[in-house]
């Protein structure tokens, strides 16, 4: 999951600069806010799966990254993509590894 979101959003730089009229310099900040809460919670993902159960704590996942990817979607200014980004990287390290 984290591999196509970090493509899509790259993909979409340039259309993101062009339509929101964001400074090159921080369209930086649009795959580095994902990549960023990714890495401050992806230890944490584990322990929620054990504690919570790990198909609960995977479907939230799911949920959080469809809901980010939506306020995307339907944002209007840089915030607000940077916010929505920040709330679709709770999905991938929500999702822990499978049980063996």
């Amino acid at each position: 999951m984290s591999f196509i979101e970090v493509t899509a959003a790259i993909s979409t730089l340039r259309a993101m600069q062009v339509d929101l009229g964001v400074a090159p310099a921080d369209l930086s900040w649009v795959s580095s806010t994902y990549t960023l809460v990714v890495a401050a919670g992806v230890l944490s993902g584990g322990a929620f799966g054990e504690r919570y159960g790990r198909r609960r704590v995977f479907l939230l996942g799911v949920a959080a990254l469809a809901a980010g990817s939506l306020a995307v979607a339907v944002s209007d200014g840089f915030a607000q993509v940077l916010a929505g980004r920040s709330a679709a990287s709770a999905g991938p390290w929500s999702c822990p590894p499978p049980s063996p």
